[in-house]
């Protein structure tokens, strides 16, 4: 009778033990995944599968709390990198005065475009910009508000799309500083002069070197590098 217990015993022991090795775990942000646009909800948050360098992948999209983390990807499909310690106001984008984040677009294939600030005789003219965290999109409006700025940085920011979402601008100087500090975990940036679309002066714009994060006044028309961002 004891053989017989011990080996039902043993027996009990495999059934319950060997199917742990063939059950898969739940999947972690940045595992690969095979179907886009399925969502799982893990104990990280939210995931879902979509691209990411071209290759499929679950991203976090909202943490367990319900927030969102500097590295989780937003609700445009961005990266997110900032996050504010209270609302912040950005007029003309769609969380208006309730904002909490700023998400970048990642970067297109190819590279970031290079574009103008202002186009004739609008890079002798003063718009009245401003350069904290929630005044890029006002900016980027105001721009171009003036008329005669197609085929600048303000309007390629105004008029990207992703996610659905419209509401993109052109960073003011502080936020693209924070895009500066969070570079390499949003990715695709190269060593060299990005726009803002806060104004220095009459004919001057602020730019980040993405290389060592100087930020420097230069005149509106050279082309430098650019990268839409928006608030949530």
């Amino acid at each position: 009778m004891k053989v017989v217990r011990r080996l039902v015993a043993a027996v009990v022991l495999v059934a319950v033990v060997a199917p742990v090795s063939q059950v898969s775990a739940a999947p972690k942000p940045n595992d690969r995944c095979q179907k886009a646009g399925r969502e799982r909800v893990t104990a990280a948050g939210t995931l879902r599968c979509q691209s990411v360098g071209g290759v499929l992948r679950w991203s976090l999209v909202k943490t367990a709390s319900g927030g969102y983390k500097v590295g989780d990807i937003g609700p445009g499909g961005g990266i997110v990198f900032y996050v504010a310690p209270s609302t912040f106001a950005s007029p003309g984008s769609d969380c208006a005065s309730s904002c909490r984040y700023l998400e970048a677009a990642p970067a297109p294939r190819g590279g970031d475009p290079w574009l103008p600030w202002a186009a004739g005789v609008n890079s002798r003219r003063l718009v009245g910009t401003s350069t904290g965290i929630g005044s890029g999109r006002a900016n980027t409006i105001a721009i171009l508000e003036q008329g005669g700025n197609s085929g600048t940085a303000a309007e390629y920011a105004y008029e990207y799309v992703r996610g659905g979402k419209r509401d993109w601008h052109l960073p003011s100087k502080d936020e693209l500083d924070e895009l500066f500090k969070r570079r390499r975990l949003v990715g695709g940036f190269v060593d060299y002069y990005y726009r803002s679309s806060s104004e220095f002066n009459v004919t001057n714009a602020w730019i980040q070197g993405f290389g060592y994060g100087s930020q420097y006044g230069t005149g509106k028309t050279p082309s430098h590098r650019v990268r839409p961002v928006r608030a949530f």
